[in-house]
């Protein structure tokens, strides 16, 4: 069995705003929480692309009024699961996702193999499961030494370096040097997730802050644990990342690479246009590739 995991907030639902505002003093990051529909075409290329999956969860906070109105609820595939079902009550409510991540080896009733991706990435050709997960119990991820900006997401990906192979982080300044995955759908070995969480969980613990600061860890840390195992693979797997900046970015939309990534660095003021027009885009790329 394989569950595929994907964390999703409705930035519009009144109820999530209210607790939000009450739990932060910070002006809503949109690019963060924007919701551009997206997760729509992912479920559908999920559909078409990984029929071996088994099961998606869709993790939220707060309640059921951020489930999408448009998901079908009965569709055996799809499994409801919030964030203070396996989450530390006193740490939430939380509005981040490197915290929530971290958590999710605690799932009950989670598969022993599963994937994770945010609710921005689209599957572009048919995947097998051995490009993820390896016969005889390793996972296929490609893991690159790179030079980071030193920012909040620079810092973040350091802290987990640090954590598990701590010479392999170099602070340059402007630039941290450091092991780094990119923006893709990740395998995970749930069993070997719990017992490192359980093994650290006082150092992760700590990391947790409600919203996101630099000396948050990440997902980086279940990934780099099965490299240091010597279960970890190199992946030859193709990410396009594309970020949406301004309207002519979603008018001369291409989708490349085998999985792509869509990330908001939107700044316009017609939001809702843009998205009704990316949403016609992505519908019209996966109709025609359902029909062909």
């Amino acid at each position: 069995m394989i569950d595929y995991i994907i964390p999703f907030v409705d930035d519009s639902d009144a109820n999530w705003l209210k607790v939000y505002e009450q739990y932060t003093d910070d002006i809503l990051d949109s690019g963060r929480w924007r919701d551009w529909g997206i997760l729509r075409y992912q479920l559908r290329s999920i559909e078409m692309y990984m029929p071996w999956v088994d099961r998606i969860i869709l993790v939220l906070s707060i309640g059921a009024s951020q489930i999408p109105k448009w998901l079908d609820l009965n569709d055996p595939k799809i499994k409801i699961v919030y964030d203070y079902e396996f989450m530390p009550n006193e740490l939430l409510p939380v509005f981040n996702s490197n915290a929530i991540e971290l958590y999710f080896p605690r799932i009950k009733s989670l598969s022993e193999q599963y994937l994770t991706a945010c609710d921005d990435y689209l599957l572009l050709r048919p995947f097998k499961k051995e490009e993820f997960f390896t016969n005889d119990g390793k996972v296929r991820l490609k893991v690159e030494d790179v030079a980071l900006d030193n920012n909040m997401y620079g810092k973040t990906v350091a802290n987990s370096v640090r954590m598990v192979f701590p010479d392999k982080v170099k602070d340059e300044g402007k630039k941290v040097r450091c092991l780094w995955a990119n923006h893709t759908v990740t395998p995970h070995i749930k069993s070997i997730n719990e017992r490192f969480l359980h093994e650290h969980e006082d150092e992760i613990y700590r990391s947790i802050t409600r919203e996101r600061e630099e000396t948050n860890l990440t997902w980086l840390i279940y990934s780099l644990n099965m490299m240091r195992l010597g279960l970890l693979e190199p992946s030859n797997i193709n990410v396009g990342v594309q970020r949406i900046r301004k309207n002519e970015d979603i008018n001369n939309l291409t989708l490349s690479g085998d999985i792509a990534v869509l990330n908001d660095w939107y700044v316009g003021w017609d939001f809702d246009i843009v998205k009704e027009v990316l949403g016609r885009k992505l519908g019209e790329f996966f109709d025609v590739r359902t029909q062909s």
